[in-house]
C-alpha cells in the first residue's frame, strides 16, 4: 500500500493534468447526484467546503443550497481549528489559508446534524480518507458525531485502498461523477 504522501502527489498530479472544461462537467455530475440525494434534501444546514486545484467544484452545490433556503457555512483556518463560517453569498468570502477562499466574517455554525460536504485527497471503497495532512476536519468531527459526512470526489480519487489511522474519521458517503459509495457501518 502506497503511502499518505505518495498518494497526495500522485493525486495531485492526476487533478492538475484535469481540464477545467473536465472538472467543471464532472463537478455537475456530482452535484446533480447531491441535491438529488434525500441526505441534501432534508438537510437544512449545509457545511460546505471552498474547492481548490481543481477539486470538486462546490459552487453549484453552494448555489442549489440558497436557492432552497439552507444555511450555508464554510470552514476557517485559524492555528490547527477550524470553524465553519455562515456565507449568503459569494462575496462573503475571500483569499485566505494556503490561498483557499474562506469567510470574511460572521456567523459560527455549529449545527450537530448539519450536512458535511468534505474534500479529501483520495478514498477507498470502504469510505477510508486520505486528506490533506492537517486533520482539520478529523478534529472538528471527533466531538460531533451527529453531522453526516458526504465526501465529494472525482473517480480517479477512488482506490483499492489507502492508508488510515485511528484518528481518521470516515465520510458516510463518497459522491463520484460515476457512483455513491456507502461506508458500510452507516444506513442511507
Amino acid at each position: 500500500m502506497a503511502a499518505k504522501q505518495d498518494i497526495r502527489k500522485q493525486i495531485s498530479a492526476m487533478r492538475k493534468a484535469c481540464t477545467d472544461a473536465w472538472v467543471d462537467a464532472a463537478s455537475r455530475q456530482i452535484t446533480k447526484a447531491i441535491t438529488g440525494h434525500p441526505l441534501f434534501v432534508q438537510a437544512d444546514t449545509i457545511l460546505a467546503y471552498m474547492d481548490y486545484r481543481h477539486e470538486v467544484v462546490t459552487k453549484y452545490l453552494i448555489e442549489e443550497a440558497w436557492r432552497e433556503k439552507k444555511r450555508v457555512a464554510v470552514p476557517k483556518c485559524s492555528g490547527k481549528t477550524m470553524t465553519f463560517y455562515r456565507i449568503d453569498t459569494f462575496d462573503d468570502v475571500a483569499e485566505g489559508f494556503y490561498g483557499i477562499r474562506e469567510p470574511r466574517t460572521g456567523e459560527i455554525v455549529d449545527d450537530e446534524h448539519a450536512l458535511m460536504l468534505m474534500p479529501g485527497v483520495a478514498f477507498d471503497r470502504n469510505c477510508n480518507r486520505v486528506g490533506y495532512g492537517g486533520g482539520f476536519y478529523d478534529r472538528y468531527l471527533e466531538n460531533r458525531p451527529g453531522i453526516i459526512r458526504m465526501a465529494l470526489a472525482f473517480d480517479f480519487q477512488i482506490l483499492d485502498e489507502v492508508p488510515y489511522g485511528p484518528f481518521d474519521i470516515r465520510p458516510s458517503l463518497i459522491v463520484t461523477e460515476k457512483e455513491i459509495l456507502i461506508e458500510s457501518r452507516t444506513t442511507v
